[in-house]
């Protein structure tokens, strides 16, 4: 390097010359000046499968209650303030891992397992359930039942005033931006297999993404994908792990919670709308997915307060 004295306060300092960078500084202001042409480039990142992510429902609640739940989506909860000599808990009914609610806790739930979550007096807490998918029917993150807790009070804070957001759109914006800083946190290594050949559904995927209803057959699905019944239900089988009738059973709860947050159509009429055949086939069929009935599910998608002895 080779120091040149151009007048009392500008120097020109000369850095050996390389293939990488041949830069001149000039010490007076700073001013980098390349003697080469930049090399131009353009890297782009491929867009062909990309994370989808949708709501389910957000509320903010407290309760009292013993339920359990198998929910077919990604569920994070944010416990804002806890009961030390009674607190609330959920076990994991597939592995028996209990975890305690503490205040400043923020877990995220993967689907896969049910749990028994157990509300007590003084538990109150934010809830943000959604879907994170890489087409329909393939989740972002595996579907074992894993559950990631972490306790930081900066975070609780960061969530409780995108709650307190008046503008809906804005808080709903909100609680996507959190609930994608706590999946970055815990993103898999890996995803689900032979994504590839999982598109091969995805024309059927989207259709009963958009159109499931109590009266949707496996036969109309296997038609529209030009092959028999058998042969549909053992592909899906073996690339989705779970049924085609246990799949169509979780699409169509999640479709029924969905349309359950509009207050204005009632309950009949979401039945109907889901091809069910009456009312109590509808709250059926819900209460056995949820563990708990249409009308008790509205209330807590709208976050009031409940409290039961």
């Amino acid at each position: 390097m080779n120091i040149v004295k151009v007048n009392r306060r500008n120097y020109i300092i000369k850095m050996p010359q390389s293939n990488h960078s041949p830069f001149f500084y000039e010490s007076s202001n700073l001013v980098m000046r390349q003697n080469v042409k930049q090399e131009r480039f353009y890297l782009s990142t491929p867009l062909q499968v990309q994370p989808r992510f949708s709501f389910v429902s957000v509320f903010r609640e407290t309760v009292q209650y013993s339920r359990v739940y198998n929910l077919p989506f990604l569920a994070i909860g944010v416990c804002l303030k806890d009961n030390p000599n009674e607190p609330s808990t959920s076990v994991n009914l597939k592995t028996g891992d209990i975890n305690v609610f503490r205040k400043n806790d923020i877990r995220l739930i993967l689907p896969g397992a049910p749990y028994r979550y157990t509300y007590t007096s003084g538990n109150e807490h934010l809830a943000i359930h959604f879907r994170l998918e890489l087409f329909p029917g393939t989740s972002v993150f595996p579907e074992d039942g894993s559950c990631f807790m972490i306790n930081s009070l900066k975070l609780r804070r960061e969530c409780e005033e995108i709650f307190q957001i008046s503008d809906p759109i804005q808080r709903l914006a909100g609680c996507q931006k959190f609930a994608m800083e706590i999946c970055l946190k815990h993103w898999p290594k890996s995803y689900a297999l032979d994504l590839e050949a999982r598109r091969f559904f995805e024309p059927v995927m989207n259709y009963i993404r958009e159109q499931v209803s109590a009266e949707t057959q496996i036969g109309e699905l296997a038609e529209m994908l030009g092959c028999s019944e058998n042969l549909f239900a053992r592909r899906f089988q073996t690339l989705f792990g779970e049924s085609p009738k246990k799949y169509l059973q979780k699409e169509l709860f999640s479709r029924a919670a969905l349309l359950l947050v509009d207050r204005q159509v009632s309950i009949k009429e979401v039945a109907a709308m889901l091809g069910f055949s009456s009312e109590f086939y509808f709250s059926n069929f819900f209460k056995r997915l949820s563990g708990m009935s249409p009308s008790e599910y509205r209330q807590q998608s709208y976050g009031i307060i409940q409290s039961k002895t």
